[in-house]
């Protein structure tokens, strides 16, 4: 009788800077990033679960690779395929184990790598063999202070203008940032944000929009957004050929159990995922990009974690 979950490899990248970041093949997820604040000491950077084997459920889904939906990712496929070469590691996926939330694709690939910089790239590389809607990220879940504390204090910064603000109905509507506890043109901290009186942030618990920061048309990589903790002096950049860069607060990580004896409490983490622009063909919004059969998919986002100058 075969064991479920299924077993999973782990593979980790090192570079010359002492970082280690470890990917599991169970939802090709980030599993740890261990990473030296200002004074050397190393600590995970990642939230994420006790036992790889919690990865193979993952109903928060830390760390794994998603398709988005509307504002909560949904986790794409538990079990990949990975191989460690030279230059990083792929992790792949067949179609039949997408169980239908990834209808009408051929092909799936996610590759990491790291360099001595401190650059983690995530490419995504998807083929579409009928009419496909993608939206593809990593719900990487980060706490630039080890896990010593929540996110409040630390001090964000995204370049956008517009947002998606969600209504009642789930309907997309797109507003400025101005006058808003979504502007993040010029650094702030998360924290204060959190208790703004919003409609978008009472709705939430917090933040968990889609910033417009817009696609580059020569698919190079640019920077978006970056994020430092004040206590540890350990930054976070963010750059990538999309359009969209999702924010999460960690509204839903109150109870969520982890590497600790007690659980992740709100606002424990963040992500800041990059994903399509969300406007189909016809320009009406929708919740990625639309693939005809033949079309291929790229997505690159590279996050780099350094120290605040």
């Amino acid at each position: 009788m075969e064991s479920w979950p299924p077993p999973a490899r782990l593979f980790t990248l090192r570079n010359r800077r002492e970082m280690r970041v470890t990917i599991s093949e169970h939802g090709a997820a980030l599993v740890s990033w261990w990473a030296p604040d200002r004074y050397g000491r190393m600590a995970d950077v990642l939230l994420g679960y006790r036992d790889d084997s919690d990865y193979a459920c993952n109903t928060a889904c830390l760390g794994a690779v998603v398709q988005r939906s509307g504002a909560a990712p949904r986790l794409h496929a538990p079990h990949w395929r990975g191989e460690l070469d030279v230059g990083g590691t792929a992790l792949r996926l067949r179609p039949s184990n997408l169980d239908g939330i990834g209808a009408g694709l051929a092909e799936l690939e996610v590759r990491y790598e790291l360099d001595d910089d401190g650059c983690l790239s995530v490419a995504y590389h998807a083929l579409a063999d009928s009419p496909a809607l993608i939206n593809l990220s990593t719900h990487a879940c980060f706490n630039l202070n080890g896990g010593h504390a929540d996110v409040g204090d630390h001090m964000l910064q995204i370049d956008a203008d517009r947002f998606l603000a969600t209504d009642a109905g789930g309907a997309l509507r797109d507003l400025e940032v101005s006058g808003t506890p979504f502007d993040f043109r010029r650094p702030a901290p998360i924290g204060p944000r959190l208790r703004w009186p919003h409609e978008q942030i009472g709705a939430a618990g917090g933040f968990d929009h889609a910033y417009q920061v817009g696609a580059s048309s020569s698919g190079i990589v640019r920077p978006v957004a970056s994020i430092h903790d004040p206590g540890s002096g350990r930054r976070l950049q963010v750059s990538t050929t999309e359009g969209s860069l999702h924010f999460y607060s960690g509204n839903r990580l109150d109870g969520v159990p982890g590497r600790g004896a007690a659980p992740y409490e709100r606002h424990a983490g963040f992500c800041l995922e990059a994903g399509a622009s969300r406007v189909q063909r016809d320009g009406a919004r929708a919740p990625g990009l639309l693939l005809g059969p033949g079309e291929v998919y790229r997505h690159t986002t590279v996050y780099r974690v350094s120290l605040q100058p």
